[in-house]
C-alpha cells in the first residue's frame, strides 16, 4: 500500500490550475465580492432606519434606499 503523500496531490493540483490562474482569480473576486455585498445590505438598512428615526433629511434616506436597491438587485442582473 502506498503512503499518503499530500504534497504530491498539491503539486498535481497546482500544475493543473496554473494555466487557469486568471480565471481562478476572477472566480475568487466574484465569490468574495458577493459575500461582501451580502454583508453590506444589513448595514444599508440600518443606516436608513437610523436616519428615519432621527428625523434626518429625506435625501439621506433616499440615498440609502438607492444604495440598497443597487446592492440587492444589481448583482442578479449582471
Amino acid at each position: 500500500m502506498m503512503p499518503f503523500a499530500p504534497h504530491r496531490y498539491w503539486r498535481l493540483l497546482t500544475a493543473y490550475l496554473a494555466p487557469r490562474r486568471a480565471q481562478l482569480g476572477l472566480l475568487a473576486l466574484l465569490i468574495f465580492g458577493g459575500a461582501a455585498l451580502q454583508l453590506l445590505s444589513p448595514q444599508i438598512v440600518r443606516r436608513f432606519i437610523d436616519a428615519a428615526q432621527a428625523g434626518g433629511p429625506s435625501s439621506d434616506m433616499l440615498g440609502a434606499a438607492g444604495m440598497y436597491i443597487l446592492v440587492a438587485v444589481g448583482p442578479p442582473l449582471a
